[in-house]
C-alpha cells in the first residue's frame, strides 16, 4: 500500500516540495518493507547470531543436541526441550556456529568446531530442507 501509494502520490500529487519529500518517504517505506522479509530479516538474523557467537562463544552452558527429521532435542542441566523445527522462531547458520531463536530471549547456539563435515552437512539438511 505504501509503494503503491507513494508512486502515485509522487508522480500525481507533489505539486510542492512539502508534499514531494512525505509522497517520497511513503515510497522508500513501501520499498523498506517489501524487501524486510526476503532481504533485511534474514541480513538481521545472521548479523545477531554472528554478534551473540562472538560474545559468549567460549562461555556457553554445556548442551546437548540432538537432531530428529520433524525436531531437535535440547538439554541443558536446567532443562530438557523439544522444539519442532516449524516452531522455532528463528535459525541461521554463519561460519562458526548454528543459531536457534526459540522464543524472546531464548537463544541456543551450536558451534561447528564441535562437528565434523558430515555431522554440519546433516544439522543443514534437518535446519534448511531443500537447500
Amino acid at each position: 500500500v505504501l509503494l503503491v501509494g507513494g508512486a502515485v502520490g509522487a508522480a500525481l500529487l507533489a505539486h510542492t516540495l512539502d508534499h514531494a519529500l512525505i509522497w517520497g518517504l511513503c515510497l522508500a517505506a513501501g520499498v523498506f518493507f517489501s524487501l524486510y522479509d526476503p532481504i533485511v530479516q534474514p541480513f538481521l538474523t545472521v548479523h545477531r547470531a554472528d554478534r551473540t557467537y562472538n560474545r559468549v562463544g567460549q562461555s556457553m552452558a554445556a548442551q546437548q543436541m540432538v537432531f530428529f527429521p520433524d525436531r531437535v532435542e535440547i538439554t541443558t542441566p536446567q532443562i530438557t526441550g523439544r522444539y519442532p523445527y516449524k516452531l522455532l522462531h528463528d535459525v541461521a547458520e554463519t561460519a562458526d556456529a548454528f543459531l536457534f531463536v526459540i522464543g524472546e530471549g531464548d537463544l541456543r547456539i551450536l558451534p561447528k568446531r564441535v562437528l565434523d563435515e558430515a555431522q554440519t552437512d546433516r544439522v543443514r539438511a534437518c535446519l534448511f530442507p531443500g537447500k
